[in-house]
């Protein structure tokens, strides 16, 4: 059980966002960070399914902070497109 403090400490933090939080290991992840008190963003292509996920954490761990965070899309996977897109190539 974590102390008044502790639990400051660590939810003076800001949102820590889960890149494929709706999979197994994200949401596994953000499971365990939102009991921990950190609040958490869950990152998906699809918005129902990050949606479904942030629910599945506020069920799971009352009073946690969760919300669904749509991405923008994923780089096109074209190698002629490729070039465009920083770091690759």
């Amino acid at each position: 059980m974590l102390g008044r403090r502790e639990r400051e400490r660590r939810t003076s933090m800001d949102s820590i966002a889960f890149i494929g939080g709706t999979g197994r290991q994200g949401l596994g992840l953000a499971l365990r960070f939102a009991a921990a008190g950190a609040p958490v963003v869950i990152g998906s292509r699809v918005a129902e399914r990050a949606t479904a996920a942030a629910e599945t954490i506020r069920v799971a761990v009352p009073g946690a902070s969760s919300s669904p965070s749509r991405s923008r899309g994923s780089p096109p996977s074209s190698p002629q497109h490729a070039r465009r897109w920083p770091g690759s190539s």
